[in-house]
């Protein structure tokens, strides 16, 4: 570029700004022959949205001209940056405030948690329109004010889907079921999301018969929504019904597999028997090839058992050789966890020194906290030791050795 024009100067700093080289982009700033607002307002905009909020705002008082633009853009990055606070300051020495400005303090203000301030500062906007609306039932949303958030809702003279659909979403997933239906009842329309997020909301709170109701009205499914449904079930307390679910499935992937799988490990006794005929299925049926997370779920299952802790050594290995699944740290720490269940503390602690992957405070604590159990004193010292030596600050530690002697 023989001759670079002031356009091209700025989409420069746009760009390094974009990918977060502040430094790169003031550089090109500073190399500009000719600076002007827009390069001002962009330069300024990249430290706000990166971070560096200090010299955001020494920037901005050094500007030679400001218009609403570079006004708004750093009380908005201040404001979406977690500080109301320098937000507010700003916002009070604009000599014009316009909807966007009213907007940005509005949305600091929310997510900075203060809800009546929010409702003030919204009360005292000029003019509002639906963006306004949005910006402070969101703000409430994400600080889980969800009852502040339910009554603005309830007065918007107009919603829009994503939001509806968001206010839905934080209800049920709060165990708040009836609220979310009534906020589902007046969406101004329903999509895929909404519906799915109502029927997880129900089965994740036992409610398995309204969850299949809600379930059976989705206009469409695809492999997501079931496998979506099948988890929530479980995690409900309705295994029998996650498992029905799984069998109806018109096309199962590997997400599908690993999350019933999932599903049958945490659970105990006899159900958690069912995981290896489900493996078995899995390898007969072929919709999906076993991976990482399958192995996971069975050797979590083989680690909660205890005394079958050799039948995961087993799948470990055909894990390895059969399918060519590298080991991951969780692996690991499944067959750690089974060894220090099923007393063999001195396994555990070999598997602990020798594996490819470092231990970290997890395994060193299970460990630990076997031998507190088992009154093994000296393997407790060397592992109190390692773990110490990895989290120095981290007192459960001392607290487990401690209690073991």
């Amino acid at each position: 570029m023989p001759e670079r024009n002031t356009l091209a100067w700025n989409a420069m700093i746009q760009g390094l700004s974009l990918k977060g080289d502040v430094l790169g982009a003031k550089e090109v700033f500073d190399a500009m022959p000719e600076r002007d607002l827009v390069a001002w307002t962009t330069i300024v905009t990249s430290y706000a949205q990166n971070g560096h909020f200090r010299e955001a705002i020494h920037l901005f008082s050094h500007m030679p001209e400001r218009d609403l633009v570079s006004w708004n853009a750093l009380i908005t990055a201040l404001a979406q940056g977690g500080r109301p606070d320098d937000a507010l300051t700003l916002f009070q020495l604009i000599p014009v405030k316009n909807i966007t400005a009213w907007s940005a303090i509005v949305g600091a203000i929310a997510h900075s948690g203060d809800v009546e301030g929010a409702k003030l500062a919204f009360s005292a906007m000029p003019t509002r329109d639906l963006a306004a609306w949005n910006i402070l039932v969101q703000g409430f949303i994400a600080t889980s004010a969800i009852e502040a958030a339910m009554e603005v809702f309830s007065r918007m003279p107009q919603r829009d889907t994503v939001l509806a659909t968001a206010i839905v979403a934080i209800n049920a997933e709060n165990g708040l079921l009836d609220e979310a239906t009534r906020a589902f009842e007046v969406m101004p329309q329903r999509n895929v999301v909404s519906w799915t997020i109502l029927a997880v909301g129900a089965a994740e709170i036992g409610r398995a018969a309204t969850a299949r109701e809600i379930f059976a009205r989705i206009p469409c499914w695809d492999a997501v929504i079931w496998t979506a449904m099948l988890g929530a079930l479980a995690r409900g307390g309705n295994l029998h019904e996650s498992e029905l679910l799984f069998h109806r499935m018109p096309e199962r992937d590997a997400v599908a597999w690993n999350a019933m799988m999932k599903a049958i490990a945490r659970s105990s006794g006899e159900e958690s028997s069912r995981l290896f005929d489900l493996y078995a299925a899995m390898n007969l049926e072929g919709d999906a090839n076993p991976d990482a997370l399958t192995f996971n779920a069975i050797l979590t299952a083989c680690s909660h058992a205890g005394r079958a802790i050799d039948r995961g050594f087993h799948y470990f290995a055909m894990m390895i050789a059969e399918h060519g699944i590298a080991p991951l740290a969780d692996h690991f720490q499944c067959l750690i966890d089974g060894l220090c269940r099923s007393t063999h503390l001195a396994r555990a602690y070999e598997l602990l020194t020798t594996m490819p992957h470092r231990a970290d405070m997890v395994s060193w604590t299970i460990f630990l906290a076997a031998c507190r159990v088992y009154g093994e004193t000296d393997l407790a010292a060397l592992a109190a030791r390692c773990a110490v030596e990895l989290s120095p600050e981290e007192s459960s530690s001392y607290v487990l050795l401690f209690n073991t002697y």
